[in-house]
C-alpha cells in the first residue's frame, strides 16, 4: 500500500508540474517570445533556401562561363586564347 501511495504521489507531482509549465508557457510574455522565436526560425529557413537557390544559379552561370572559355581556347586569336586561359584560372573550376 505504501508503494502505491508513493506512485500516486509521484504521478500527482508530475501532473502538477506539467500544469504549471503549461500555465507559465501560456503567459503573455513567454507566449510572445515563443512566437517571435518561431518567426525568426521561419525567416531563417527561407533565407537559407534563397541563398542555396542563388548558389545553384551562380554555379550554373560559372559552368556556362567555363564552357565558353574552353571554346575560346580553340580560337585563332592568341589574345582571346590568353584571356580564356586567365579567366579559367580565375573561375577556379575543376574542369
Amino acid at each position: 500500500m505504501h508503494e502505491r501511495n508513493f506512485t500516486l504521489g509521484r504521478l500527482f507531482f508530475v501532473a502538477a508540474v506539467a500544469v504549471a509549465a503549461y500555465l507559465i508557457a501560456k503567459s503573455s510574455p513567454i507566449e510572445e517570445l515563443w512566437g517571435r522565436a518561431r518567426q525568426i526560425g521561419d525567416r531563417a529557413i527561407h533565407e537559407v533556401r534563397d541563398i542555396a537557390r542563388d548558389d545553384v544559379k551562380l554555379a550554373a552561370r560559372q559552368e556556362d562561363a567555363v564552357t565558353q572559355r574552353i571554346r575560346e581556347l580553340r580560337d585563332g586569336d592568341a589574345a582571346v586564347r590568353r584571356y580564356a586561359a586567365w579567366a579559367l584560372g580565375e573561375l577556379e573550376s575543376t574542369r
